[in-house]
């Protein structure tokens, strides 16, 4: 872990599963994204998505692969099966227009 006494750690240390939901859908639907459009597609902003990645690449739901120019996050098989678990019940709150935030009492993480 790369931190100072003022830095926040690398990786997200509380986890809201919504956001986690967010991510999973855009990279399932869409296909690997440099981090800055996933960011822009999951509705977070850069330094919130690029922990999330890390902690979700910890978990194997994500790779993230850098190279000297940018860096690209995919979703792994572990992450798709994931987010076949949970993307029917995810979809029903949005759709009734309920906070996603309800699946914490579901999925422990």
């Amino acid at each position: 872990m790369n931190m100072t006494n003022n830095q926040s750690p690398d990786y997200a240390s509380s986890v809201k599963i919504d956001v986690i939901c967010r991510i999973l859908e855009v990279l399932c639907n869409s296909g690997p994204k440099k981090i800055t459009n996933l960011a822009m597609l999951s509705g977070l902003n850069y330094l919130t998505c690029k922990k999330y990645s890390n902690l979700m690449e910890i978990l194997t739901w994500v790779e993230i692969i850098k190279d000297e120019k940018s860096t690209t996050i995919s979703v792994t098989e572990s992450g798709k099966k994931l987010w076949e678990k949970l993307q029917k019940f995810y979809n029903l709150l949005k759709s009734l227009g309920k906070t996603p935030k309800i699946l914490i009492n579901y999925f422990k993480i």
